[in-house]
């Protein structure tokens, strides 16, 4: 009977510090989807809590996406007219290995809600998708996919898990961003 009772009070203690942890997670879903031998579709999404002009700010400050985006370490506009052109520079890490990655985006914006990006030059061989941003009472939900084709090798299992995580870290990061510019943005409000 005692032992029913510390194995309830631990589960109990478990539940509490997974709910704890999961409350502090913005609500998010990421999915990678095999097309083919080296081509994949990844999408996914978070609510954060921003209004909508706030997202489209800081989803469309190309130039210091890189401040705050994990694993990018170069994003700069190249061209505004008569397309707009975006070069970003990353880093992919498994393990001990570490794989620089480029490439020119041509993107197209339809403010406040839709960015089309597609790449013209670099380290794939296809690399489309879009990121699209809804508002919903305050919150606004922001949505990515994108299907890619690199001309390296991306190995079946390691390959989808990596584009799982850094899709999932890039989503939390952008909310943390999210989270200090409304932080910011309510300070400065009389």
């Amino acid at each position: 009977m005692r032992l029913c009772v510390v194995l309830s009070s631990l589960l109990g203690l478990v539940t509490a510090a997974w709910v704890s942890v999961v409350a502090a997670e913005p609500l998010m879903e990421v999915v990678v989807k095999r097309l083919g031998p080296n081509r994949v579709h990844v999408a996914g999404s978070t609510v954060v809590e921003a209004p909508l002009q706030d997202v489209w700010r800081v989803l469309t400050d190309y130039d210091h996406l890189s401040d705050f985006v994990p694993g990018l370490r170069m994003s700069r506009t190249l061209a505004t007219a008569p397309k707009r052109l975006l070069v970003q520079e990353g880093i992919v890490r498994w393990w001990i290995i570490q794989r620089k990655v480029r490439l020119v985006f041509e993107v197209d914006e339809v403010p406040p809600h839709t960015i089309r990006f597609a790449a013209v030059d670099g380290d794939f061989l296809e690399h489309r998708g879009t990121w699209r941003v809804e508002p919903r009472d305050g919150q606004a939900r922001i949505e990515y996919e994108a299907t890619m084709r690199p001309n390296f090798v991306l190995p079946p299992v390691v390959g989808g898990w990596l584009l799982k995580r850094q899709l999932a870290d890039s989503l939390r990061a952008i909310a943390a961003r999210l989270e200090a510019v409304s932080a910011r943005t309510a300070a400065t409000t009389p």
